[in-house]
This record gives structure tokens, sequence and C-alpha cells, in this order.
């Protein structure tokens, strides 16, 4: 089927090998109720034998006009269809093409879209975009596309007012005003008394960032809804709990205390280290403990014996007592170094009292 920008325009074809001239053609459309003029305003030979293109005035009297030719013998009416590609420029390379076909359906049904680019450099885009459309209504030169002022070009497009989208003068002699909040005429923005209107669907109550049919609103809603999915507890949270049956953060049950398990290495203070005192020594020769109580108790150098002065018990508690473990003694098994200390201290004894 052949495109045609206007929709009001259909294909008439003749059938007959004889030549239908233009005063045959009114002479038919009459004689089936079509009035000329009046509901027609054109009508054009094309190229070929008996072909023309024939316009009504508008789509209803066209749809009547094919009601009524549809059953003439040997005319055979054809309707254009109305979808053109429309170029759009001016829009950001961030915008995607969806919105961009979001925006030009509300003139009509969408059939493809594409993007152009560089004759010179095949596959870089050059930020225009097409959009084949099947169109109601003519498209005004530019139209608000997420936040862009577009540019729209198509076959046949009929010129239009930069500022007001209105046709029969230029911007620059608009007498009107455009609401850039409602985008009707006859007020501005900061008299507007209706609802705020989406720039990208058209319907009132929104702007194009909050429309439905946006990325940045799509792009929220997911958001959103992972965020949901992620905080919904999970089967065993939502499990209910038997009764006595300790949870996680339940306390145990009273009565029923875990058991204590001794530490097989218990950790014990080591005493603090003791140097040996002088006046307490080890006997190398009975193993009893002798205790010298003052330089005149000494060993008597003629006799060769010894003098013991009997120690003095002191009252205290050691340390080593209250810490369970046994006085400070040597044993007479000690080895050659005790038995050696043990020679010079009491030679050391016996020089200090000679003197």
């Amino acid at each position: 089927m052949a495109s045609r920008r206007d929709s009001r325009i259909v294909k008439l074809t003749f059938t007959g090998e004889q030549a239908v001239p233009p005063v045959q053609v009114f002479s038919i459309l009459k004689s089936k109720g079509v009035a000329v003029p009046g509901e027609v305003d054109a009508l054009q030979a094309l190229q070929g034998r008996n072909t023309y293109d024939l316009r009504f005035t508008s789509d209803v009297t066209r749809q009547k006009g094919v009601t009524l030719l549809s059953n003439v013998d040997g005319l055979t009416v054809t309707p254009y269809e109305r979808s053109v590609w429309v170029t759009v420029i001016h829009v950001g390379l961030e915008v995607r093409q969806e919105l961009v076909a979001t925006v030009l359906g509300r003139f009509g049904a969408v059939k493809a879209t594409k993007m152009c680019s560089y004759a010179q450099a095949p596959g870089v885009l050059n930020g225009h975009r097409q959009v084949r459309i099947d169109l109601k209504q003519d498209i005004p030169s530019f139209l608000f596309i997420a936040g862009h002022k577009a540019h729209v070009r198509y076959p046949g497009q009929p010129r239009t007012c930069f500022r007001c989208g209105e046709t029969g003068h230029e911007a620059k002699g608009c007498p009107n005003k455009k609401c850039g909040r409602c985008l009707r005429l006859g007020h501005d923005a900061s008299a507007c008394p209706s609802e705020v209107v989406c720039s990208l669907c058209g319907k009132e109550g929104h702007v194009f960032r909050a429309c439905p049919s946006s990325y940045v609103f799509m792009t929220k809603s997911r958001g959103q809804e992972k965020s949901h999915s992620s905080d919904a507890p999970t089967a065993s949270e939502e499990a209910p709990r038997k009764e006595g049956e300790p949870g996680e953060d339940s306390p145990s049950a009273p009565g029923s205390p875990s058991p204590v398990v001794a530490d097989p290495n218990p950790f014990r203070p080591s005493p603090p280290p003791v140097s040996p005192d002088p006046e307490t020594l080890s006997d190398g020769d009975s193993g009893d403990s002798v205790v010298i109580g003052s330089p005149e108790a000494l060993s008597d150098s003629d006799s060769g014996d010894s003098v013991i002065v009997e120690p003095k018990r002191a009252t205290g508690t050691s340390w080593y007592d209250e810490m369970g473990e046994p006085s400070l003694k040597r044993s007479a098994s000690s080895d050659d170094s005790d038995d050696d200390m043990s020679s010079r201290a009491r030679l050391k004894l016996t020089e200090s009292s000679s003197a």
C-alpha cells in the first residue's frame, strides 16, 4: 500500500480500456451522493492511464466517500496509509529512543524507530532520531522531549510557530502566550490556574521526570522493588517457633546450667624471683638448716665445733605458705655448686668474725 501524509486522500483506479476524463469522474461521484464541490476539494491525474488522487475535505467525508464508491463497477478505491518518517533533532544523546517514541505516539501509531548516522562515518550517530508513524493529526514544529526543545520535521508538515505551535505566523510576530506549566495558550506559567501537564505523555498531575513512561521513574521503581525484596523476611525467619523451643536470642531454660569444663592447663602466677639469703644456708653434711643469728655466734676455730644459735621463728605467714608452696630449703642431694656456695659463705662469715 502506498504511503501519503494526508489521510483524506484516496487513489482511484479505473480498470476499463476506455479513457475516463475528470468530467466523468465528477459525474460518478455525484451519482453516488458525494457533493462536488463541498465534500471534495481536489482531483489530480497521476502518471499512467485512468488513475487519480481524490482528496476529501475531512476524514469523515473520506470514510463516507470510500463506502459509497466501493460498489462502482470498474473502479478500485485505495486509501493511502498516512505513514511517514518523522525526523526529530536537538534531543540529548542520553534520551532513550523509547521516550521519543512515547511522545510522538500522542499523534499516531508508532511503527518503527531508528537512529541516524553520518554518511562519511557509518556507525557514528549524529543525534537525529527517526520514527515511522501513522499520523492521526499533524505534529507541531517543536516538542518538549525529556526537557529538551526538539525540532520535528516530516514531509507535508504545516509550518507552525516556534513559540505557541499555531499556524499562520512565526515566533517573532506571535501574539499568543503559552504556558510552560499546562502547555495551553492564553496565559503564562505564573498565572496558570491548571494542573501541571507532563510533556512526555500529555497527562495532568505530574512532570516528565515522574512520568510512569520515563526512564528515571522506571529505574527508581526497579530499585525500590529490589530493596523491598531484600528486606523481606526469609522462610526460616517467618516460621513460628514451637513453644519451649529456645531461639537465638532467647535465654536458656532455668535449672539446666551448662556444664563447666575444667581447664586442662590452669594458669598459675609464677612466684617472684628470690635471691638466696646469706644468713640462711644449707648444711651440706647434715642436710639441716643452719641459721647464724649474729657474728658472735660463730664456729670455734680452736675446737672446730660449730656453735648454732636457735633461730627465732617468724610469727607471720610467708608468701609461699599462702600459695601452698614449700619453704625455701636446699636438700643434701644438691649438686656440687650448692656445696661450693655454702663453703664460700662459711669462710666469709669466719673471716668477718676474726676481724
